[in-house]
């Protein structure tokens, strides 16, 4: 009975895997009308400061529209000059001062430095192409006009004009002059005149059918006491300059929430001019307030024709309250019924209950805990398994001394099982780095408090099982699949923004399963299955070939395009999954055949078994190229960049390999290089060197006795060398696949004495 128990994780995993989840890309995708859309840039406002203004027009917006974060990284640095630009590249692109050159020409305006432009961002690694937003507004014949500036006392900042410019860097409706100003005390000189803007926005309205806005005065007041601040940084030397400094601080936030106000007024006079069952208004914060910039989150409000009441969306980020600055492009387009032909679409979703800016704030700030505490965390993590692994190079090499001493001393006894808590509490450690992406731990201190709670419960626990080495790692990898199995189906509530995981602040992946948790994940199944191989070897009626579904359920789970997602780790597992079955099959015939089993009748010639391994590999060449078939004809969803690697591969783009090839070498290499995680990924080499050059070999020794522990290893080195080839961020990739494996038997080394 005890034994049947190990397959109720198995056949769990198995139901959910037959079962249907919600498509993530639902809700109504937005259609065109006459004055179709109106985008007002209220920019460098932070969230908090959002909630502490007095805001009733946005608050009402709030509630009838849908509110989502961006992620506004850049081919550059995060100012407004890139994030204007990549809005209009609908790429992230690089900008610089000439982003904000524009001048008056006819009736529009235009931006005389698009061709340095161009070629800027022609050297970055995205290509992007600034101008495109205005290219296809002239193509579809929809007229964009531009309303506003940046001015301050001295230097001229037009960068609404790059925002919606086409590749001839013209805009055909503006306002851009100091018509729209009024002259201020304050040392920016300028202030925007709303009066003046409502008047500019009502004779506008009569031909465009986009409107962007440059509000202004948040802009200036922000670029100025950061200015300041700089300079009290360089010379804050004493208490009195410390003081100065946050005097002007808490003065320029006092600013900001004025002025915040008064745009607000200026959208309630603006509502009174729209329609919004036929016109949808655009109100966001591109580039955050200097001292948020590092956390490269913007937002957005979107509301008015056929947006629902909540969340947005995207099909690049398929997360609720994220967005990608890259995805902006597409509101513009589908606003205005262009067909841009990109599978970038922003969507609204209804929330389950009222939202609040509380809420979106809450998001920014749980998103951004766990991005400040994401590298200290991984860089400990990986330090305790480099020492673990230090720790087992000593124990494996002096066993027998420290055996006798163990019985003599009783300080080397208390270090040894120091040495198997240590094991223990660094392979519950992605485990737990999940169970703390929970909503309500809000706080450094509450994350590791809780971080300690799990940890110490999960002894406790394990406790129970002393001298089950099996049955404790079986346990484990159970846990963490059954962890990892759920969220998948429940929109990635832990995977997304943990602490061993993606970030959506670094901004490569938002949904499914990254590569870090592709690795634990795939690691633990293959320890899991091996275990449960081992329980059950003694039962010859048991063949391998009952662990077939099991197998293939995994490879659906990391591929599927609506679960894991990710492609690079699909493929890993069709070889890591290959391999352990094929050794799985070796090891049950050696072990109820006897090792003269390929000398019987059936398989008498070395031809015959090598024969055999040809169509084994055979087998997998074609179940890999079938995979990448149905990526290349979008079956299984969008593309990957594997799939469309085999489309240029077809068409014969040389060039674009090429440079592709390039570009993942460099990528690893550079990864190789900067990443912790190579650190620990070659202290894992070095160890398993170390243990099979061993006189008398531990690890052959162990792996004797257990064949099927030795198969998924096999399988985890195999699928560790295949990952990085495959993926952009391979050495991640091959560091956690091997995490378990390696873990795992430096904690049955440890056990074996």
């Amino acid at each position: 009975m005890k034994k049947n128990m190990f397959l109720l994780p198995v056949l769990f995993l198995l139901f959910l895997g037959v079962t249907g989840r919600a498509d993530p890309v639902s809700g109504d995708f937005l259609s065109t009308g006459k004055l179709n859309n109106v985008w007002v840039i209220i920019d460098q406002v932070s969230l908090s400061e959002l909630e502490e203004a007095s805001t009733p027009h946005l608050d009402y917006l709030q509630k009838r529209g849908a509110f989502s974060l961006i992620n506004v990284r850049t081919a550059g640095v995060v100012e407004a000059e890139s994030t204007y630009l990549s809005l209009n590249a609908g790429k992230r692109c690089q900008g610089s001062k000439l982003t904000q050159t524009g001048e008056v020409y006819g009736r529009g305006a235009r931006n005389e430095e698009i061709a340095a432009l161009l070629a800027l961002n022609q050297h970055t690694d995205y290509k992007a192409e600034p101008g495109l937003l205005g290219d296809l507004a002239r193509e579809n014949n929809v007229l964009i006009a531009v309303l506003g500036n940046s001015d301050v006392k001295g230097r001229k900042n037009r960068s609404i004009v790059s925002l919606a410019m086409d590749r001839d860097g013209f805009v055909p409706l503006a306002r851009i002059d100091g018509s729209i100003l009024k002259e201020t005390a304050e040392p920016w000189g300028y202030e925007s005149d709303f009066q003046a803007y409502l008047e500019a926005f009502k004779e506008l309205k009569k031909e465009a059918n986009t409107i962007f806005i440059e509000t202004g005065n948040i802009s200036r007041i922000e670029d100025y006491f950061a200015s300041i601040g700089k300079e009290d940084f360089n010379k804050a030397n004493g208490v009195k300059a410390r003081e100065d400094f946050s005097q002007a601080v808490k003065k320029g936030k006092e600013y900001k929430l004025t002025a915040l106000e008064r745009i607000d007024a200026f959208l309630g006079s603006l509502l009174n001019s729209l329609d919004l069952e036929e016109t949808q208004l655009v109100v966001l914060s591109l580039t955050p307030p200097v001292p948020e910039r590092s956390y490269r989150l913007g937002w957005i409000l979107l509301a008015g024709r056929e947006v629902k009441s909540g969340w947005l969306a995207s099909t690049s980020t398929r997360r609720a309250g994220f967005i990608t600055i890259a995805d902006l492009l597409s509101v513009f387009t589908a606003a205005n019924g262009i067909d841009y032909g990109t599978d970038s679409l922003v969507y609204s979703l209804k929330a389950e209950s009222q939202l609040d800016w509380s809420v979106l704030s809450e998001l920014y700030r749980r998103t951004v805990l766990i991005y400040r505490l994401r590298s200290p965390y991984i860089k400990t993590f990986i330090f305790f398994q480099i020492v673990a692994i230090f720790l087992s190079f000593f124990y494996v090499s002096f066993r027998k001394r420290i055996g006798t001493a163990w019985r003599k001393n009783r300080l080397v006894g208390i270090i040894s099982d120091i040495f198997t808590y240590l094991l223990i509490a660094i392979l519950v450690q992605p485990v737990n780095a999940l169970l703390v992406s929970l909503p309500g731990f809000e706080t450094e201190y509450y994350l590791l408090f809780f971080l300690l709670f799990f940890l110490l419960l999960e002894l406790i626990l394990l406790q129970g099982y002393t001298g089950k080495r099996f049955l404790q790692l079986y346990i484990i990898t159970t846990f963490i699949m059954l962890i990892i199995t759920v969220d998948l189906f429940n929109n990635y509530r832990l995977l997304a923004d943990s602490l061993l995981g993606y970030s959506s602040i670094i901004g490569a992946r938002y949904y499914g399963l990254g590569n870090e948790y592709m690795g634990f994940y795939l690691g633990a199944f293959l320890v899991n299955i091996g275990i449960s191989m081992e329980f059950w070897k003694e039962k010859r009626n048991l063949t391998p070939v009952y662990s077939l579904p099991f197998f293939f359920l995994m490879i659906y789970m990391i591929g599927g395009v609506n679960l894991g997602a990710n492609f690079g780790g699909m493929l890993t597992a069709v070889l890591a999954s290959a391999v352990t079955y094929y050794q799985f099959t070796e090891s049950w015939r050696e072990s109820f055949c006897g090792k003269d089993y390929y000398s019987q009748e059936r398989y008498s010639s070395r031809q015959g078994l090598a024969r055999k391994k040809w169509l084994f590999i055979v087998t997998g060449l074609f179940l890999i190229s079938f995979l990448l078939l149905l990526d290349y004809l979008g079956v299984m969803g969008r593309r990957s960049h594997i799939g469309l690697a085999v489309e240029k591969l077809l068409t014969g783009d040389w060039q674009w390999l090429k440079g592709t090839i390039l570009r993942k070498l460099k990528m690893n290499l550079s990864l190789l290089k900067w990443t912790i995680w190579t650190r620990v990924l070659l202290a894992m080499m070095a160890y398993l060197v170390y243990l099979q050059k061993k006189p008398v070999p531990p690890l052959q020794e162990f792996f004797t006795r257990h064949p099927y522990i030795k198969a998924s290893f096999q399988g985890a080195l195999f699928g560790s060398l295949l990952t990085m080839l495959v993926n952009d961020s391979g050495v991640v990739a091959a560091a956690t696949l091997l995490f378990y494996p390696v873990m795992s038997l430096l904690y049955c080394l440890k056990a074996e004495d």
